[in-house]
């Protein structure tokens, strides 16, 4: 067994030893805070967290409400990278969270929370069944390749790549392919595609 390094044994000595003799916190009751995790959330949009909560818990039926908040939290837990939100976004589908065939907004919905949480068999059922019921998704394609790619099932996130090519623009075609070809070792080859195509389309917007 290597001996430690002096300045890394020496390091490890001042976090123990401090430790070794400390006193567990324990906090008065229940209600008292162990924590306050800062937060990027706005007062307003604070405010529309609130309104959407209180409206659903009004008419949690309302699934174009339920859909509207979960994209939101979902969207935020992408940018706050907060879990707490997907469990915000998955109470909001909550009527239809375990219906084994739900609308196709809610499956997309449900495959990406499930996604997100690492639940890939799952989400990757939900996704196939999106696209057997709507096989013009774009959104169900790219995300059900994503979900084979990090499962690492690179035949069928090829062959999930492929209606894109009719359904939505060339630079999300290419990058679906250049996740797959990446994932097989040709990585430098997918990131001079995608590069190129990121051009070509800086270049489209700016006319």
């Amino acid at each position: 067994m290597n001996a430690l390094l002096p300045s890394t044994l020496a390091a490890l000595l001042l976090f123990w030893l401090p430790n070794a003799a400390a006193v567990p916190y324990v906090p008065l009751n229940d209600a008292t805070p162990l924590e306050r995790l800062a937060s990027a959330v706005t007062p307003r949009e604070r405010q529309t967290d609130v309104a959407l909560r209180q409206a659903l818990a009004k008419d949690s039926q309302n699934m174009s409400l339920a859909l509207r908040a979960a994209q939101r939290y979902i969207a935020r837990a992408r940018n706050e990278s907060d879990p707490r939100l997907l469990g915000q976004a998955q109470a909001a589908l909550s009527p239809w969270w375990s219906v084994a065939e739900p609308p196709t907004a809610v499956l997309l919905l449900r495959a990406t929370i499930r996604q997100s949480n690492h639940d890939f068999t799952r989400s990757r059922s939900d996704l196939e069944q999106l696209v057997r019921r709507d096989p013009n998704n774009a959104q169900g394609w790219l995300t059900l390749a994503t979900v084979q790619q990090v499962s690492g099932d690179l035949v069928a996130a090829d062959k999930s790549c492929q209606p894109l090519r009719a359904l939505t623009s060339s630079l999300v075609v290419t990058t679906c392919f250049a996740g797959v070809n990446g994932l097989r070792g040709r990585a430098d080859e997918a990131y001079d595609t995608v590069s190129r195509a990121l051009a070509a389309a800086s270049a489209d917007a700016s006319r």
